[in-house]
């Protein structure tokens, strides 16, 4: 049997290491940050999420 697996979290469990363990794990993932909270994205750009999320 295959089971699909999210984990959803609040502030204060946005760590690196969490987030690579998810994503071996093939598991989805929702976690609520701060806005200004910096994140290295794939091409090697540290951002701010607010720059990565939509204007309201």
């Amino acid at each position: 049997m295959q089971v699909q697996v999210t984990l959803l979290a609040d502030r204060g469990f946005e760590h690196a290491a969490l987030v690579r363990w998810l994503r071996q794990q093939q598991w989805s993932w929702a976690i609520r940050v701060k806005s200004d909270l910096a994140v290295t994205l794939a091409n090697g750009q540290i951002r701010s999420v607010e720059h990565l999320t939509p204007p309201p």
